[in-house]
Order: structure tokens, then C-alpha cells, then sequence
């Protein structure tokens, strides 16, 4: 795929000259574009799941929520996401009994992604610390390029924001059988028509490696 600049996608996408708003709503265009397209050739998934943001985009597939609930849903969300307090993410290759020890009151274990691969959110300086530590024994990290911390106490306020927001939307229950990331398994009926769902979802830890199990 090619941009009008001659630029290949990926080259675009993971441009510094994309602001990371655009970065995040493009990308949420571009999984459900890729859904559609993958459903146009191999036909309706038997189940459905997402990472992260990408849980819209599975809720979308599955019939909970219309593509334009999505956008317009993610367009407030992402726009609040940016009044959230200066963090960062490291992804780190230790489980979290190795890690434990090292986190504080100002840094979580964010997503669990496989067995030994983690993601930990946290405040600047929480991340810088921790970054500093991993370096000294051994533990392999690296820092994300972003400078705001996800599914973290530290935006619960943002969250709360955005449940205000999206109270009154109406999510229907999925139609395809849905694997919640943040719940590590089947959601049940009623849990991802609600919208503490998703307000929860923006906080919560991605268990993705237990929904990948499941």
C-alpha cells in the first residue's frame, strides 16, 4: 500500500511526522478494513477478538457496536487519552513474579502478552526507574515511543471522563462469540453491552495471553 507521498504504509504509519492521534484512529481504520476484507474471502469468523483498541474493532465484527459508533466512540476517547498525565510503556521479557518486586506505586503490569513477555505502564519517572533497574540485572526492555501510560490507575480519571461520554450508547450483545482481552476469556452475556465495560477496559490490564488460552 502506498501513501501519496510515494511512502510505503508501514513506512507512513510509523512516520514521527504522524501525530499519534492520527497514528491510532488510522490504525483503527485500517484492522477493520483488514477484517472486512479477510471476511469478503474467507467468510465469518467463529470467533471474534482484539487487543487493546482493537477489542472496538472485534465488538464491531461481532454486531455490538455499528463502525460508526467506533470511530465516533474512539475519536472522544483518544482526544481524552491526550489530557492524560505524561507516562510511558516499557515491554519487558520477564514474567511477572520476576518483576514484581520492582514495581511501585507508580507502576503496573499493564498487559500480560505471552509467557515471559510483558508490558508495564507507569509514570515517567516510575519508567525511567524501572528501565534503569531491568539494565543493571539482565532483564531485557525496551521503551515504547509514546509518552502516555495505558490500562493504568494512572488515567482513571480520563476514564471516568469518557464513561460520561459514552453512557448513553447503546452496545447490542455479539453475534460471534466474543474473547474479551481484558477479561482473559468468553465474555458472558451482558458484560460487553454495557458501558462499564469499556470505561474498565481503558484501566484494566490486557490478559491476553490467558484470552489466547481460553
Amino acid at each position: 500500500v502506498l501513501c501519496e507521498t510515494g511512502e510505503s504504509f508501514y513506512e507512513y504509519f510509523n512516520s514521527n511526522d504522524l501525530p499519534e492521534f492520527h497514528r491510532n484512529m488510522l490504525g483503527l481504520c485500517f484492522g477493520y478494513a483488514s477484517a472486512m476484507m479477510l471476511i469478503e474471502v474467507s467468510g465469518r469468523p467463529d470467533i471474534v477478538m482484539g487487543y487493546s483498541m482493537g477489542e472496538y474493532t472485534a465488538a464491531c465484527i461481532a454486531g455490538s457496536m455499528t463502525f460508526a459508533q467506533v470511530v465516533r466512540i474512539n475519536y472522544e476517547r483518544l482526544k481524552l487519552f491526550a489530557e492524560a498525565p505524561v507516562g510511558g510503556m516499557l515491554s519487558v521479557a520477564a514474567t511477572s513474579d520476576e518483576i514484581s518486586s520492582f514495581l511501585g506505586d507508580d507502576t503496573w503490569i499493564s498487559a500480560d502478552n505471552t509467557t515471559g513477555r510483558l508490558l508495564v505502564s507507569g509514570t515517567e519517572e516510575g519508567i525511567i526507574r524501572l528501565k534503569t533497574s531491568f539494565d543493571e540485572i539482565g532483564i531485557y526492555s525496551t521503551e515504547l515511543p509514546l509518552n502516555r501510560s495505558g490500562h493504568c490507575p494512572l488515567i482513571k480519571n480520563v476514564a471516568e471522563k469518557f464513561g460520561n461520554i459514552i453512557k448513553n450508547e447503546v452496545f447490542l450483545e455479539p453475534k460471534i462469540p466474543f474473547v474479551s482481552a481484558m477479561l482473559g476469556g468468553f465474555a458472558k452475556k451482558g458484560e460487553i453491552t454495557s458501558s462499564t465495560y469499556w470505561v474498565n477496559h481503558m484501566v484494566q490490564k490486557v490478559n491476553f495471553n490467558a484470552a489466547i488460552t481460553e
